[in-house]
């Protein structure tokens, strides 16, 4: 039986990771398995959609090695066990193998990325702060410090600095940079989704409006101009550049006009 990266070496500070596979790992022990829905694109959704979403991507970034230069390098049989983990603890179907996978590339990629900056280069991207702690080896458990160090040497070469002055390069063109997280616009529509059905349930408590009728303020149909802003948007309410802010701002400023 495939088995979960191990905790003994995790700090007392709970991380959100550590606390979800201390928990998945006891359903596993108990022969438990969580059923996971799915929207009508197939993607995940509700608690356990969530948590499926996490542990495939924990384990792409716990037994992938970070070595590895592209996910087209990592072996067959690598994915296969990722694959056959995840069936140990969550009852999908089979033809969710390609989206596991898919998950675990992006998580992976996005770990290795964000190796690189916050603790290769100690230049974290615009919103985020630089970790006080220098070892990533300290904050990952499943990290190694041999292969952090081969890691590191690797982004150090003249090939991967010319690499990387390309990528931003071409990121400076990026006039509206997003900032949502590895879930992308699949997470930002979800969260938007359960706005909608929050105001919705208000509407139904509030009842009639002073006027007398059905109150309609919001809109209730997810636009694509809606997912665009949304994921402009941090959690601290700030864009990351004034382009990005402004427009956001003619956005908000139309669609609130239309509905009033």
């Amino acid at each position: 039986m495939s088995s979960l990266p191990s905790t003994s070496s995790v700090s007392k500070r709970k991380s959100k990771s550590v606390v979800l596979m201390k928990e998945l790992t006891l359903l596993r022990d108990q022969g438990i398995k969580l059923t996971v829905d799915f929207d009508d694109d197939g993607e995940p959704i509700g608690k356990n959609g969530a948590k499926y979403t996490s542990y495939v991507g924990l384990l792409g970034r716990a037994k992938v090695p970070i070595t590895i230069k592209t996910w087209k390098d990592v072996e067959e049989d690598l994915k296969v066990k990722i694959w056959e983990d995840v069936l140990t603890i969550f009852d999908i179907p089979e033809t969710k193998l390609k989206q596991v996978i898919s998950i675990a590339n992006t998580t992976w990629t996005n770990f290795k990325a964000k190796l690189t900056a916050l603790y290769v280069f100690r230049k974290p991207p615009k919103g985020r702060k630089l970790p006080v702690e220098t070892d990533p080896v300290k904050k990952y458990p499943y990290l190694k410090t041999e292969v952090w160090q081969r890691f590191k040497e690797s982004r150090l070469t003249e090939e991967f600095l010319a690499i990387r002055t390309a990528a931003s390069d071409r990121q400076k063109k990026n006039k509206y940079p997003h900032r949502m997280s590895r879930g992308g616009y699949r997470k930002t529509r979800q969260k938007l989704e359960a706005k909608l059905k929050e105001k919705e349930k208000e509407k139904e408590e509030a009842g009639n409006d002073e006027s007398g009728e059905l109150s309609d303020e919001t809109p209730t149909v997810i636009k694509r101009g809606d997912l665009w802003i949304e994921g402009r948007i941090g959690k601290d309410g700030e864009c990351l550049n004034p382009e990005t802010k402004k427009k956001v701002e003619e956005y908000v400023s139309v669609t609130l006009s239309d509905y009033s």
